[in-house]
């Protein structure tokens, strides 16, 4: 027993010193992790504000999962930005605030929500145009004395 007890020793600091190892390996991964999960927040939250500064005022929204969530770009109360929409009951959640998964599911469909974004606004915009269209027509359509270049008809009496 006692060379079996040696061994089992040497074994156990052995063990010891790579659990040590092990561990100060994790400290390393915990913290690149979180350097590049704050790098990753960090672009998201400029996204958003690009986004935002644009003042576009049409919202969109994509897919993220099979699931039905989805990554939407839109107003929630007075302000616009992007939200993790899901397709039950729960709230609707800030990107910023989602888990990390969602964030990761959204950041692959980014490029999507914004070619969403394009078509809506574009869409919107052949929307105005042809109301503009139709306005001009009408205004075509009244007498030339009737309007004035201001716009307002001329006071008869």
């Amino acid at each position: 027993m006692s060379q079996s007890q040696p061994r089992l020793q040497i074994a156990r600091v052995a063990h010891i010193g790579s659990l040590a190892a092990r561990i100060d390996d994790a400290r390393r991964a915990a913290e690149e992790l979180q350097k590049v999960s704050d790098d990753l927040d960090s672009k998201l939250a400029k996204l958003e504000m690009a986004l935002r500064e644009m003042a576009l005022g049409i919202a969109a929204s994509v897919p993220v999962d099979a699931t039905g969530t989805e990554l939407a770009f839109r107003k929630l109360g007075s302000m616009w930005g992007l939200f993790i929409d899901f397709a039950d009951d729960r709230r609707p959640v800030s990107l910023q605030s989602a888990s990390p998964n969602l964030r990761l599911a959204a950041a692959d469909n980014l490029h999507r929500l914004v070619d969403e974004l394009l078509r809506r606004t574009a869409e919107e915009v052949g929307a105005i145009r042809s109301r503009v269209v139709k306005i001009d027509a009408l205004i075509a359509d009244l007498s030339p004395d009737s309007v004035s270049d201001s716009g307002l008809r001329p006071f008869r009496r």
